[in-house]
């Protein structure tokens, strides 16, 4: 018998990130989009979105691992 083990939280946490983003950007006073700029943020924000990706995909094997044994 396979498993499909699906990933359903990480959109839900990319989207938070980017509504977070958004409500941000107006206090921030970057000069055009925060994708052409240089700020230290756009570059926080990738890894910040990596990071949960990666989880997002290890923690139901891990999940799964602790229970078959």
């Amino acid at each position: 018998m396979t498993s499909k083990t699906t990933n359903k939280f990480s959109p839900e946490l990319v989207a938070l990130i980017g509504m977070a983003m958004e409500a941000m950007l107006p206090y921030l006073h970057l000069e055009g989009s925060l994708a052409s700029s240089q700020h230290p943020l756009k570059y926080a924000l990738v890894i910040a979105i990596a990071i949960v990706m990666v989880l997002g995909s290890w923690m139901p094997i891990w999940a799964v691992n602790r229970f078959r044994d």
